[in-house]
């Protein structure tokens, strides 16, 4: 038996800090859990039934606030919510949405429900859709295959590689994580490994979402200012398949904006 599972923390930080692990958009507001404008519309129901499926008394404060009424939890109660729920997921989507004109004019991604999607994927769907990449899903691979994201499209895929490129060089990562231009979506996000260990898949997800919360910003206006209506290279080559030259020629157009 492990003490530390039985040492006592600040409530609402433990609840706060395991949410964020499960992909929540969530931070501490005068003691309180508030959910950002950017959680999906089910984030504060499925939290609420996080809870209360933990015994962890709360009552709601407005729409978007949720008041903890202990003082302290085991830290016990960390992994609970941060490994509660979850499955593979998917979503729906149109041909439409693999064009470049919908890259082009859609600056945000989906919202997708935390407690829907596996644990160690959803910060980094979450993240992503924030910063304007459309992840549609994630699967860890279940310790047997690699773990992946899909992606909307090849044009989503190449401005992952250059964002990527842009704002991800220095993370230290335990896996390679490389787009591949293959699938139902045409595009997805692969570890690159023999072995899986989900505690290091967790670790890298969750690196590459804070580095996407981070830039978010800056990433969405990055695109709406690199390209305009510049398309016919964009076309050209896609419909070629040389997808290491549209995501250099993705890079130079985003380098050139930025002077």
């Amino acid at each position: 038996m492990n003490y530390i599972d039985f040492k006592l923390q600040d409530a609402t930080k433990v609840c706060v800090d395991a949410l964020q692990l499960r992909g929540f958009q969530v931070k501490e507001t005068n003691g309180c859990i508030e959910f950002l404008a950017s959680s999906a519309k089910d984030d504060l129901k499925h939290t609420m039934a996080i809870l209360n499926k933990l015994d962890i008394p709360f009552i709601m404060k407005g729409d978007n606030l949720i008041e903890v009424l202990v003082i302290s939890l085991p830290l016990s109660i960390y992994n609970k919510v941060a490994r509660f729920g979850g499955n593979p997921y998917s979503i729906p989507y149109a041909e439409c949405q693999t064009h470049w004109r919908y890259f082009l004019n859609h600056t945000f991604g989906i919202r997708i429900n935390a407690l829907e999607v596996e644990f160690n994927m959803a910060a980094f769907m979450k993240a992503a859709n924030l910063a304007g990449i459309r992840v549609l899903s994630g699967c860890n691979g279940h310790k047997r295959n690699s773990p992946r994201f899909q992606i909307v499209g090849v044009y989503y895929g190449a401005w992952f590689e250059t964002v990527q490129q842009l704002f991800m060089k220095d993370l230290s990562l335990n896996y390679e994580w490389k787009v591949l231009y293959q699938g139902e979506t045409k595009a997805e996000i692969r570890a690159i490994g023999t072995e899986w260990d989900m505690e290091r898949i967790h670790q890298d997800t969750m690196k590459m979402a804070e580095c996407l919360q981070k830039h978010a910003q800056v990433i969405r206006d990055l695109k709406v200012n690199a390209f305009g209506r510049r398309d016919v290279k964009a076309k050209q080559l896609a419909n070629q398949q040389h997808y290491s030259e549209l995501v250099q020629w993705m890079l130079e157009c985003a380098m050139n904006s930025c002077i």
